[in-house]
């Protein structure tokens, strides 16, 4: 299992964005992650809390906010962690809804208070499943 990897992102609005990914569960590693990335000389513009798994410990990350960050930071949540969390300058937050299973004609629906927001299967972009990065290219730093 990998822990932590550098490589460019492949999803959503950051895409070939050089990025520090960082398992969910590992934030611990993020300092060490971010040494060894310098070291390399890799330039890292986006680092992403909660890659692979949806489940990083936001406390841990709270008090890593307080070091300095790239350009870009995404946490990538469950809604029910989304919805405790406070607003914060400068961070991307991706929601992971998680299913076994999805029918061939599903819509996606995420409800505010104020507004409705849906999405349909034919507006999804499918990737492979999380098994393992995307990329032959990715540069390891911690598994």
């Amino acid at each position: 299992m990998l822990i932590a990897w550098y490589g460019k992102e492949m999803e959503g609005r950051r895409i070939g964005m050089p990025t520090l990914f960082i398992r969910g569960g590992y934030e611990e590693r993020y300092q060490e992650a971010i040494r060894i990335c310098a070291e390399r000389q890799l330039i890292v513009d986006q680092v992403y809390f909660g890659a692979g798994s949806c489940d990083p410990s936001f406390n841990k990350i709270k008090m890593l906010m307080k070091m300095p960050m790239p350009k870009v930071v995404t946490i990538e949540v469950t809604a029910e962690v989304a919805r405790h969390m406070p607003k914060m300058v400068n961070v991307h937050i991706m929601i992971c809804v998680e299913a076994d299973f999805l029918p061939d004609d599903v819509s996606l629906k995420v409800r505010t208070k104020k507004e409705q927001y849906v999405s349909t299967q034919t507006q999804y972009v499918v990737f492979p499943d999380e098994s393992g990065p995307y990329e032959e290219d990715i540069q390891i730093l911690y598994a």
